[in-house]
């Protein structure tokens, strides 16, 4: 990939990651930056092989907001920013997502043109049929990290198998550890769903979602998720 110093913020950019803070982000975190580089390697090469048929999963997640904004930074490089809304966006809704994270996606979606496509299914595997039959998207860009659930064996290109529907899984940040997502999120001033600043780390349902009581402090309020210590402590508040 080029010089990812030489973008600007112009070009309809709002919210993208200042990519002049680099060099200074290099020099504090060099071992993330060195994953940012690599991550945004992968994500070049899937917008070369696949074009307007790559789309991105945006779940409202804090692993999606990573991916997300650099899938734009790509974008922005090739000078197809405004494109945007030529990759749709997956977004897995059902009536026990959280509030807020229905709020964040929406607004995300208004603020840097997203084209979102909303699954109807009760699961996963026809949510994705339903995403693919809707748009015909080959390649998905995913926020899967190694450790997550069903992340073993996977590479940064992995097609589905089984009886899943056939799609191209790009997995950019599966090397990023939680510190890492963290370290990139805060440097940039990128914005996050609100819960991550209540106690939440990892953002299922409502039903399957609690604070992480590894945040719980003696007055009984909550640290904010870049707070937590120990990152395999993540899921410590996810029930399944």
């Amino acid at each position: 990939m080029g010089d990812i110093g030489s973008i600007t913020g112009g070009e309809d950019g709002e919210g993208l990651f200042l990519p002049h803070k680099m060099k200074e982000f290099e020099k504090l975190h060099p071992g993330t930056h060195s994953k940012v580089v690599l991550s945004l390697e992968i994500v070049q090469d899937a917008y070369a092989r696949y074009g307007d048929r790559l789309g991105v999963s945006f779940n409202g997640g804090k692993d999606a907001c990573v991916v997300l904004e650099l899938f734009r930074l790509v974008l922005a490089q090739a000078g197809h920013l405004r494109d945007l809304h030529c990759h749709p966006a997956l977004y897995y809704r059902d009536d026990s997502c959280f509030r807020e994270v229905d709020d964040f996606v929406r607004e995300r979606r208004k603020s840097v043109g997203m084209r979102l496509v909303k699954t109807k299914s009760l699961g996963m595997k026809e949510g994705l049929q339903e995403f693919i039959d809707a748009t015909s998207c080959a390649a998905i860009l995913m926020g899967t990290r190694t450790g997550d659930p069903h992340s073993i064996g996977l590479t940064p290109f992995a097609e589905t198998d089984g009886d899943w529907p056939r799609v191209v899984r790009v997995n950019p940040i599966l090397t990023w550890t939680y510190a890492d997502v963290w370290c990139f999120l805060r440097f940039f001033q990128l914005p996050y769903c609100v819960l991550y600043d209540n106690g939440y780390t990892s953002i299922g349902s409502k039903g399957n979602t609690e604070r992480n009581e590894d945040l719980k402090q003696c007055d009984g309020s909550y640290l904010p998720a870049y707070m937590l210590q120990d990152g395999s402590r993540e899921r410590h508040g996810r029930r399944k």
